[in-house]
């Protein structure tokens, strides 16, 4: 399944997951957050990982390249946007939740991106596994993010 297209409504608690496995290198041999994200999702050896995508000096993965290689791998990708989960009048709606394997790239420096994964409360960057403090997205301008999702991963029973 490719991208799902923004008019289809998502039934984001069939997302959820409950056996999703980060997978950490101490070393990120391509020298990319996208390529360590990548890893974390996929469980590749970053030694893998095809960069050939990446175009020019700044050995940042477009959202294209990045979201067609997790395609070519039957990774399910869900685009997170205002249309695509505020669909109801309640306030209180909370579609996206800690149960999510949620990809994301955001603006770190004035001058540099980076893609990280999160789940679980808990953002995975490069080698590092942080928590996730509240702060995150206001400090970093948040440009893309997508729910991820694979059959083997199970549903979540959290809904």
């Amino acid at each position: 399944m490719s991208t799902v297209q923004p008019k289809k409504r998502i039934d984001w608690p069939s997302l959820e997951v409950k056996k999703f496995s980060p997978t950490i290198y101490t070393y990120n041999a391509k020298k990319t957050c996208g390529t360590a994200a990548l890893a974390v999702i996929t469980g590749e050896d970053p030694y893998d990982i095809d960069v050939s995508p990446i175009k020019g000096k700044s050995k940042h993965w477009s959202d294209r390249a990045i979201l067609r290689y997790l395609t070519k791998r039957k990774y399910e990708i869900y685009p997170i946007s205002v249309p695509n989960i505020k669909t109801s009048n309640t306030y209180v709606q909370q579609p996206i939740t800690e149960n999510h394997v949620v990809l994301l790239s955001m603006r770190v420096t004035s001058r540099q991106s980076t893609w990280c994964v999160l789940f679980k409360d808990l953002l995975y960057h490069g080698a590092e596994i942080l928590p996730l403090r509240p702060m995150e997205f206001l400090n970093n301008k948040l440009y893309s993010s997508y729910v991820l999702f694979r059959p083997e991963w199970g549903y979540s029973n959290n809904y």
